[in-house]
């Protein structure tokens, strides 16, 4: 959290009781005024947005489930720093927003794109004095599942990380039959397997 950069706020809630439980709640400042309120829209899972104010923390979140309410508290605020939002809901583009606060200087920054320690793209950027910057990346570039997108210094120093999503579709369907509905121990299995696209074409 950056003093006065908004943020997205991703959270998971977890009970002993249930296996996806749905919360809602809202986060307060110091002096009890409302800064956001959310609830879980699937598998437990949301996130909401926030501008914190260093000047109104510590911040506390109050979670209301069957009935009773919870008390958290948000992590501390740093003064200054980097806020990267990523938004992949569009259905060509990978959409980043990146930030930062008014008293830093302008200076190069770098980013890459990393799925299962490949990496598929990378791109150099300066957040100038308008203190924000805008990149896309084409999907296609990135593979199905889970990306880490780094931004960092030019030392090298990590300014911020986030994880998203890329769904192609492209999930292979694999069907077996067997020769044999049972085997003796070590006899021979002959099996044949028939693999295919999520459309059904043969791969």
């Amino acid at each position: 959290l950056i003093d006065g950069l908004n943020s997205r706020i991703a959270f998971q809630s977890f009970s002993d009781k249930a296996e996806h439980p749905v919360i809602e709640g809202f986060v307060v400042s110091e002096n009890n005024d409302t800064s956001a309120v959310f609830s879980t829209s699937h598998f437990n899972m949301g996130s909401f947005y926030m501008k914190p104010d260093i000047k109104k923390a510590p911040y506390k979140v109050l979670v209301n489930y069957n009935g009773s309410t919870y008390k958290y508290q948000l992590p501390d605020i740093l003064s200054s720093g980097y806020v990267m939002t990523t938004d992949a809901s569009d259905a060509d583009m990978l959409n980043i927003l990146i930030s930062k606060s008014p008293g830093l200087p302008s200076e190069p920054l770098g980013i890459n794109i990393v799925s299962k320690g490949q990496l598929y793209g990378s791109d150099s950027i300066v957040v100038g004095d308008e203190n924000v910057v805008s990149l896309s990346f084409p999907k296609r570039m990135i593979p199905s599942g889970v990306s880490q997108i780094t931004l960092f210094a030019k030392k090298g120093n990590v300014l911020a990380e986030r994880k998203v999503f890329v769904n192609h579709m492209s999930q292979m369907k694999i069907s077996s039959k067997f020769d044999k509905q049972s085997y003796r121990p070590h006899e021979k299995v002959n099996m044949d397997f028939q693999i295919s696209d999520y459309k059904g074409n043969p791969v």
